[in-house]
């Protein structure tokens, strides 16, 4: 069991948040115990798959299932290149590229993630803390690689190195005019490309259950899930 202080919540969601990720070795009564007495406004647990017991006993304390977060696996050794349309390349982002993508967010970019989908929070919200968690991760020299198809910016994905081997991405999304035209794909290749430009061999991506065009995207662009886990989220927990 690892018990994150979540301090950039609170300036991204403007309250206390802890967040509470379990391996599946854990005692219920453990479980029981730190999360009874949890006193963070807004508490999220991850948990891996195949414990009923623990999902049971975090109903019984007030948590409520929110989505699964799949890790999709793409290996650079695996997946074919599908070759460089003439129509279509990626770049490194320009400041103004910046600037675009966070408008795109502001203007409701992101609505399918758990914070947007929450009545608690909702969409205004959810906007703010992508665009402080995008600044956040260009502030620790993440690339910002940027989609282009016929010369327009039609997208991006915001990776960086993360174990041996290995990048993990941040974000990745299409701007809403390009979405369902098939260029989705662009997304798992550029984020390729610029893994073996890293000289890396492994790219992760964490996808939402709440995305399911985004997973579906993913996996036929030949990524394939590595990880799974459950979320679960409870809010104003000091009034229990």
């Amino acid at each position: 069991m690892r018990i994150i202080d979540a301090v950039w919540e609170k300036r991204n969601l403007g309250v206390e948040t802890h967040e509470i990720e379990l391996d599946g070795s854990e005692d219920l009564q453990n479980v029981r115990d730190v999360l009874a007495y949890d006193k963070s406004r807004y508490c999220v647990v991850k948990s891996p798959i195949g414990r009923l017991d623990l999902y049971e006993e975090l109903s019984t304390l007030g948590f409520h299932y929110a989505e699964s977060l799949f890790t999709l696996r793409a290996d650079t050794l695996k997946i074919a290149d599908s070759g460089s349309e003439s129509d279509t390349c990626f770049r490194l982002a320009l400041d103004a590229d910046v600037d675009e993508l966070l408008q795109a967010v502001e203007s409701g970019l992101f609505t399918t993630d758990r914070i947007a989908l929450d009545p608690v929070f909702g969409p205004r919200i959810a906007a703010r803390r992508y665009c402080n968690w995008i600044r956040d991760e260009i502030a620790r020299n993440a690339d910002l690689v940027i989609l282009l198809f016929e010369g327009m910016p039609v997208g991006f994905t915001l990776l960086r190195e993360a174990d041996l081997g290995t990048c993990k991405v941040a974000l990745c999304g299409m701007y809403p005019p390009y979405q369902s035209r098939g260029l989705s794909g662009l997304i798992v290749r550029a984020g390729l490309e610029r893994t073996r430009a890293m000289g890396q061999r492994v790219l992760l991506t964490p996808i939402s259950s709440n995305n399911p065009a985004s997973l579906k995207a993913h996996i036929k662009a030949g990524c394939v899930p590595d990880t799974i886990q459950y979320v679960f989220v409870r809010h104003d927990t000091w009034s229990r």
